[in-house]
């Protein structure tokens, strides 16, 4: 299976920027076993004055593929990023099994829509 995994505002101005923690965890997730990690890509999110950001209000994405149940890489990545997020920063973490076609496309749109427009902040479990 492929898992999407995205993080996002894990620094401060003082700390190296998300790609180094997401690099991090990339190695320990191979190094366990656990997948077979893609290249880290960067995408840039909206720059608006109402949402907070440290330099460039980007979020860095990787595909893993494993075997490992979504609900490990939660576990593991939620507990990676409380130790390893910068003080005063407001990480993310958005972990998603490879959709199908509609959803890639409705993804896809949310995405685009996201440089472009503030949404509001939600959390799904």
């Amino acid at each position: 299976m492929k898992l999407f995994i995205c993080m996002d505002d894990t620094d401060n101005l003082q700390t190296q920027g998300t790609g180094w923690l997401v690099e991090g965890a990339c190695r320990e997730m191979r190094s366990m076993g656990w997948a077979e990690m893609s290249r880290i890509s960067r995408h840039q999110l909206l720059v608006h004055s109402d949402i907070p950001y440290t330099s460039h209000n980007s979020a860095m994405v990787c595909v893993a593929s494993t075997e490992v149940s979504p609900d490990k890489f939660i576990e593991f990545l939620g507990s990676y990023l409380e130790k390893h997020s910068a003080e005063g920063s407001d990480p993310g973490l958005c972990v998603v099994p490879e959709p199908d076609a509609q959803t890639q496309e409705e993804l896809i749109a949310f995405g685009l829509r996201v440089v472009c427009v503030k949404l509001c902040k939600f959390v799904i479990r």
